[in-house]
């Protein structure tokens, strides 16, 4: 694997990260997943290659990932007609290799429905 270079460090990355988040609360601004990445400087695959990783880097991205979910699911910028975007992008998998998932319901059997259009040979004259 090749080796991984931010400059600065994982304490510019951390402090960058936080500034993102900063910036959200202060304008009442809507973040998302690629707006925090092109903050920091990244792209989707490093991040995941770096979350995945276990390194340096590894635990300030999963924390960036679980605070731009919380954001999604808390600022007043995603309420209202915005909410809809929210929930799609928090079932998008993140960097961290997470992702919401709707509930799933155990147990409930599935019932089949068969709809027929126009009279049926047996169904006489109620249709005539």
């Amino acid at each position: 694997m090749e080796r991984f270079y931010y400059k600065g460090g994982r304490k510019v990355m951390e402090e960058k990260i936080d500034a993102y988040f900063r910036r959200l609360a202060e304008k009442g601004e809507r973040g998302g997943p690629s707006d925090l990445l092109a903050a920091i400087g990244l792209d989707s695959e490093t991040a995941r290659r770096l979350a995945a990783g276990g390194g340096a880097y590894s635990a300030a991205l999963r924390d960036a990932a679980t605070r731009l979910r919380a954001h999604l699911e808390t600022s007043p910028a995603w309420a209202g007609s915005n909410g809809s975007k929210a929930v799609f992008l928090l079932k998008q998998q993140l960097w961290d290799g997470l992702t919401y998932a709707d509930k799933r319901e155990s147990g409930a059997a599935a019932a089949a429905v068969q709809v027929r259009f126009g009279p049926e040979k047996e169904a006489g004259d109620a249709f005539g």
